[in-house]
C-alpha cells in the first residue's frame, strides 16, 4: 500500500527499512515523551517491523513509514493503532526523525492518514495524545485540527521520567470531512 501526498508518500514498512527506522528513533528525548527506548538498536527495529507486520494481518493496527517524494529512505513512522473496527475508532501514534522536523512532514502524514481512517476503514473517530510538555506534537495535533477532550492524568510511563498526564484530542469522520471539503 501507498498513500501520497503533496510533498511525502506513506508506505508499509520493510525488513530493509530497519535501519532508517533505528536512525530515525535513537534519540534521548523521545525517550521523554514516548515509549521508544534509548539507545534504539536494530534489533528494536526489526522487532518493530515484524510486530507491526503481524498486527497489520490481524486488523489491530497500521503502521507507515513516512518518506519524503523523490527519497527512498524513511524519516518517520505514522500508524493507526488499537484499530477497534466494532466501535469504528482508532489512537494516531506518530514519530519523525529530529533532522525533518519543522517541515510541514507530519501535519501532512497525519492529514493522510486520516483520509485513509475516515475513507478506506470508514472509521468514525480517531484520537490522539501527547505527554504534556510535548509541544512540537501539541502543534501538529492542533494544526490538523484535532479537538481537545481533556487531559488523562499519570497515564503515560515514557522510556525516561515517569509517569505522565497527556492531553487527549480526537477528531470525527463528519469533522474532518468538513475541514477538508
Amino acid at each position: 500500500m501507498e498513500l501520497e501526498g503533496k510533498g511525502i508518500f506513506l508506505r508499509y514498512w520493510s525488513a530493509s527499512d530497519a535501519e532508517a527506522l533505528r536512525a530515525s528513533c535513537d534519540e534521548i528525548d523521545l525517550g521523554k515523551v514516548t515509549h521508544i527506548p534509548h539507545p534504539y538498536n536494530l534489533k528494536h527495529a526489526v522487532d518493530f517491523i515484524s510486530r507491526s507486520e503481524a498486527e497489520r494481518q490481524t486488523g489491530g493496527r497500521i503502521d507507515l513509514a513516512i518518506v519524503s517524494k523523490g527519497e527512498t529512505t524513511p524519516v518517520g513512522n505514522i500508524g493507526l493503532i488499537k484499530i477497534d473496527k466494532p466501535n469504528s475508532c482508532a489512537e494516531l501514534a506518530y514519530h519523525l526523525g529530529k533532522a525533518h522536523r519543522g517541515r510541514g512532514i507530519m501535519p501532512e502524514a497525519v492529514r493522510i492518514m486520516l483520509d485513509y481512517a475516515f475513507n478506506e476503514l470508514k472509521l468514525n473517530r480517531v484520537q490522539v495524545s501527547h505527554v504534556i510538555g510535548n509541544d512540537s506534537s501539541r502543534r501538529v495535533i492542533e494544526k490538523v485540527g484535532f479537538k481537545f477532550e481533556g487531559v488523562l492524568r499519570k497515564k503515560c510511563n515514557p522510556a525516561f521520567g515517569g509517569f505522565k498526564d497527556l492531553k487527549l484530542y480526537s477528531m470525527l469522520k463528519d469533522e474532518f470531512k468538513a475541514a477538508n471539503n
